[in-house]
């Protein structure tokens, strides 16, 4: 027969060291995860982050046969990169009546903030002069220019 033994008091602490390394699919994820917010042209603060590509799937899927039209398809895409205007979180549209409401909701000023904002996430500045919006292209430069890549 055993005895039961019972403890009286806290139960001593254990500490565990776990080394997490970040595989590159976790980077990739992190890095999808980024947003920015961007102030419009009528003072609300748009937050926005790039769509992964299952949400442009869905975005497809909602706007149907639209999804052809390029203008349609421009507008639909900056307004559901769109997380929060004012703080206010923006659910992900799932037909095309929300996607509509959003873009009606955005209008012209908030989607052309969600463009600043994505071009800013994928690298671009704002030219303080023009208020321009510039990429950097002295990277893609220097490796097309480097010693290790072959001329063809």
């Amino acid at each position: 027969m055993t005895k039961a033994v019972r403890r009286i008091g806290p139960a001593p602490e254990i500490k565990e060291s776990i080394n997490t390394v970040e595989t590159p699919s976790s980077q990739i994820l992190k890095a999808a995860q980024k947003d920015i917010e961007v102030p419009d042209s009528l003072g609300r603060i748009i937050k926005v982050r790039a769509i992964t590509a299952l949400q442009r799937m869905r975005m497809f899927e909602a706007i149907g046969a639209l999804s052809r039209n390029e203008m349609y398809l421009g507008h639909a895409s900056l307004a559901c990169s769109v997380i929060a205007i004012d703080g206010e979180p923006v659910r992900f549209p799932s037909s095309k009546r929300e996607v509509e409401a959003l873009v009606d909701r955005l209008d012209n000023e908030g989607l052309a903030a969600a463009g600043v904002g994505l071009a800013k996430l994928n690298g671009a500045e704002i030219d303080p002069e023009t208020g321009d919006l510039t990429f950097d292209r002295n990277g893609k430069e220097k490796a097309k220019n480097s010693a290790a890549t072959p001329n063809l």
